[in-house]
């Protein structure tokens, strides 16, 4: 994946997680929306994961765990893994949000800038690039 692309994402903060659904939105109108299995670690533990999406009670705690977690931290990196389009985002103070594309049906990640482009994580491990 074009590094330039990712790099934009570089300083942001979160400045929003949405409970429902998990929605990270950034500073400037990006945001990140997870569709698929993820988990946040540090450097010796996992902190909080999802392993299957849905409305159920357990994952709206488990989201605002991730609120917790990560509002206001800013990026430090993003690393996109190919060939399946998994998706690491380096924070400060080392957390790291790992999303895992799990499905070969739905997609499993869009990362916006909420201007130019939308890159998403489409069926089985796809990667697409949208300019608007």
């Amino acid at each position: 994946m074009n590094d330039i692309i990712l790099d934009k994402f570089t300083g942001k903060k979160v400045i929003e997680i949405n409970e429902m659904y998990p929605i990270l939105v950034f500073e400037e109108d990006g945001f990140l929306t997870i569709e698929c299995s993820w988990r946040l670690r540090n450097s010796k533990n996992i902190l909080v994961g999802c392993s299957e999406y849905s409305f159920e009670k357990t994952h709206k705690e488990t989201h605002k765990k991730l609120l917790k977690f990560l509002i206001g931290k800013a990026i430090k990196n993003i690393k996109f893994i190919p060939p399946v389009s998994d998706l690491i985002i380096g924070f400060e103070n080392g957390l790291y949000l790992e999303l895992f594309s799990n499905s070969n049906i739905y997609e499993s990640w869009t990362l916006s800038d909420g201007k130019e482009f939308d890159l998403i994580s489409a069926t089985a491990g796809q990667c697409c690039f949208f300019n608007k």
